[in-house]
């Protein structure tokens, strides 16, 4: 019943929302888990139905040696956004075996500071390529 009257709510509000303040940004989006591995077209079939993905940044995978970051993954993957004019909206997340055991969140100050220094880095890097950034 709570989430029937959610909707009914959300219904009855989203007519209503302006976006003007964020007149870039899509109304429809998709949430994808791309992390390298997106099949070929894919971008380009979202296109046609999204202005935006949600999809992973993770951690792991763009540090694998500590302090160094190797972003060539996700520069081809914003590279093919840009090209089918889809916007990103990142998720910063993920654990990283240089830092945490066993897939574990980052607790304690050595694993988030480096957590931190990973999402600085990243964010610097395309700030003004992603629309939204997301700490998971």
């Amino acid at each position: 019943m709570a989430a029937l009257l959610l909707s009914a709510s959300l219904s009855l509000l989203l007519p209503c929302l302006s976006f003007r303040t964020f007149p870039d940004f899509p109304v429809v989006g998709v949430n994808t888990h791309y992390a390298g591995e997106g099949l070929e077209g894919e971008t380009a079939m979202l296109s046609h139905a999204f202005g935006i993905t949600r999809t992973d940044l993770r951690w792991g995978a763009v540090e694998t040696e500590r302090g160094v970051y190797n972003f060539s993954d996700t520069d081809a993957h914003i590279a093919e956004h840009e090209r089918e004019g889809v916007k990103i909206w990142f998720i910063l997340d993920g654990s990283n075996a240089l830092y945490c055991n066993d897939g574990a969140a980052p607790v304690g100050k050595e694993q988030v500071d480096a957590f931190v220094s990973f999402a600085v880095a990243a964010m610097a890097r395309y700030s003004a390529r992603v629309m939204v950034w997301e700490l998971w």
